[in-house]
This record gives structure tokens, C-alpha cells and sequence, in this order.
């Protein structure tokens, strides 16, 4: 029975020396961070120290000394900014003292230094810019997205990656692309990334009710309807195998929808640094015959977890689908879907479930 107890103890004094060992590099790691931003001037913060790092916000804030570390870091930053604007207006003074100089000993050209300027407007006339409406496909308008919202070397995440088409006409040398999906054993709604990891993350699931449904031999999409149905499910989504964080049961029809991507941008605003971008691709649709309005839905929800929704986009698809029955037609056929792009807010206001 000592003995027993004995392993025990060795056990866990070898577990807390480890932990010890792990802490102290990371408290290293976050030391020399401080020290190459002092260096190159970059803006010091606890969620930039933290990505040079390669650690979690919660460890800058929570580990002995580095909260202390990091304020006194910024305190000399500021101290440094300080100096060098003292510095340029010092400098600017002496201009103007210099300017003063010439013009008193050049009166012939007096009055040209006194007459303004005519303020010229910058920029070009041009009709190249991107409209909020396209009519096409997804890999036509989705690297005109990144371009205008996500900067070269960005770290992306497309975490409904699928077959890689929005990708398929994107420089991926301007990127760093990070490719999963359901198929390749990761869930979008629990990602394998450190907080504040990203710089953008695509969200493209299924958004049709049937796609969700457990049985599959009774998932949508056949027929005429199979390439959509292999475009944007492999067979294996299932809403029911999804555990929610707060035990409730998994929602049906469209409500299995809106729950997917709402836990999914609740992870994406984890995963996301401060100001990252966040482009979700879905479409309305009719459930239960009901009418959904989705794109509005994930807006209000993206906005109560803490994102802005910076822009918006029309996606217009160019032909028609094919109706196998038609009775009575009750709704307009949906022929467009939505790109939305949201911005992760500098304040956290993240919820961990809905109400």
C-alpha cells in the first residue's frame, strides 16, 4: 500500500515539474517577445505579446510577473512616443524659423509663399470597383473579397473547406491557408486553434435544413439537386451528434441551422486576433414552409457575440434550378445567397450559449 503511494507522489512531482518547465519557456518566450517589440516598435499589447509568443492571452495576464512586465513595457513605449514627437516639434519649430528667415530676406517672392494653394482631390476616376451585387460563381467573387479585406501574409482558416473552391482561382503564395473540414475529422463548431491565433477564417456549412438531417438516406439533394448536395455535404454532417456546451438537446429543421453557425462563430471569434475578419457565406431558405430569412439571423447573432458586420454581398447564381413538382407555388425560388463579412471587436463580449 506505501509503495502504491509511493508512485503516486513520484507520479505527481514529475507532472508539476513538467508543468514548472512548460511555464517557465512560455514566461521566456513572452520575455524575449517584449524585448524584439520594444525593438521594432511595434504597438505592445497582451494579445499581440501573446501571438509573437506563441502562447494564450490568459497566460500573459495570469503568470507571476508578466502582467507587471507588460505595463511597464507599455509605459516605456509611451515614454519613447513621447520623446519623439517632443523631438519633432522641436524640429518643426526650427523650420518655420528658417521659412521666416527666407521670406524676409526674398520680399520679391513675398506674396507667392502667402497665396494658398488649390487643394486637389486625391485619387483616380475609375468604374473598377467592387459592387455589394455579382452575379456569377463563388471562386469569381471570393478573391475579390480577400482583396479587399484581408492583407498578404494573413493566416486564414477555411474550416469548410470541402473540395477548395472558393481557393481555386486565389494566389495561395499571398496567404497562409489553413484547410479543414468535417471530412478531415475537424469540426468547425470546435476548432484546434489557440485564441487569438488567426487573421481570418472562412465559414461556408451547410445551410439547408435536409443536409443536417440524421438519417441520411433522407438528406436533401438528389436528383437534379446531387451536384449542390456534393458541393456542400460529404454525408457525414448530423446535428444530432453535436453536444451543445450547455447539455441541451440539438435543435431540427432550420433551428439546426442556426445553431451550427452560431456555435461556429462563437469559435471563431475565440480563434480570431482583435480586428480579424471573419466571411461567412450562407442563403435563406424555406423550412417547414416557412420563410428564414438566415443572413439576418447570423447577423444578429454574430453581432450579439461581439463582431461588427462590416460589409455585405449579393451572390446571384446564372441559371435557373430545375422544379421536378410544382403544385402551387407559395414562395419565390431562391436563386441568390450572401456573402457577409464581419470584423472581431478589440472588447470581448463573447457568450458561451444562447438564451
Amino acid at each position: 500500500m506505501s509503495d502504491n503511494k509511493n508512485d503516486v507522489s513520484k507520479k505527481a512531482e514529475r507532472l508539476a515539474r513538467a508543468r514548472r518547465e512548460v511555464s517557465k519557456k512560455k514566461r521566456e518566450a513572452v520575455l524575449s517577445a517584449l524585448k524584439s517589440m520594444l525593438n521594432d516598435g511595434t504597438r505592445i499589447t497582451h494579445a499581440g505579446v501573446a501571438r509573437r509568443a506563441e502562447v494564450s492571452p490568459w497566460f500573459t495576464y495570469n503568470c507571476e510577473g508578466l502582467p507587471e512586465a507588460i505595463k511597464t513595457a507599455v509605459e516605456l513605449q509611451k515614454k519613447e512616443a513621447k520623446f519623439t514627437a517632443e523631438s519633432l516639434e522641436t524640429r518643426v519649430t526650427a523650420i518655420e524659423k528658417e521659412v521666416s528667415s527666407l521670406k524676409a530676406s526674398h520680399s520679391d517672392v513675398l506674396f507667392e509663399l502667402a497665396t494658398p494653394s488649390k487643394r486637389v482631390q486625391g485619387g483616380v476616376a475609375t468604374s473598377n470597383v467592387l459592387m455589394s451585387a455579382h452575379q456569377g460563381g463563388n471562386a469569381e467573387l471570393f478573391p475579390k473579397i480577400l482583396n479587399l479585406f484581408v492583407p498578404d501574409g494573413s493566416r486564414i482558416a477555411d474550416v469548410t473547406y470541402g473540395g477548395g473552391v472558393f481557393w481555386s482561382k486565389v494566389d495561395l503564395t499571398r496567404y497562409e491557408l489553413l484547410a479543414t473540414d468535417i471530412s478531415m475529422g475537424v469540426d468547425c463548431r470546435a476548432l484546434p486553434y489557440s485564441d487569438d491565433f488567426l487573421d481570418a477564417l472562412v465559414l461556408d456549412p451547410p445551410y439547408m435544413e435536409g443536409l443536417l438531417r440524421d438519417n441520411v438516406s433522407h438528406k436533401a439533394g438528389k436528383g437534379s439537386h446531387s451536384s449542390f448536395r456534393e458541393y456542400y455535404s460529404n454525408g457525414n454532417e448530423n446535428s444530432a451528434r453535436w453536444e451543445r456546451p450547455d447539455g441541451r438537446p440539438t435543435p431540427k429543421w432550420h433551428a439546426a441551422v442556426r445553431d451550427l453557425y452560431y456555435y461556429a462563430s462563437l469559435e471563431a471569434y475565440r480563434t480570431l486576433r482583435p480586428g480579424g475578419v471573419f466571411i461567412v457565406k450562407c442563403q435563406d431558405e424555406v423550412s417547414a414552409n416557412k420563410q428564414w430569412l438566415t443572413h439576418v439571423e447570423i447577423i444578429n447573432d454574430c453581432s450579439e457575440i461581439g463582431f461588427y458586420c462590416k460589409d455585405l454581398f449579393v451572390l446571384m447564381r446564372t441559371n435557373k434550378a430545375g422544379v421536378t413538382r410544382v403544385k402551387k407555388q407559395v414562395h419565390a425560388r431562391k436563386n441568390h445567397s450572401y456573402f457577409l463579412i464581419f470584423i472581431k471587436s478589440e472588447v470581448k463580449r463573447i457568450r458561451s450559449k444562447k438564451t
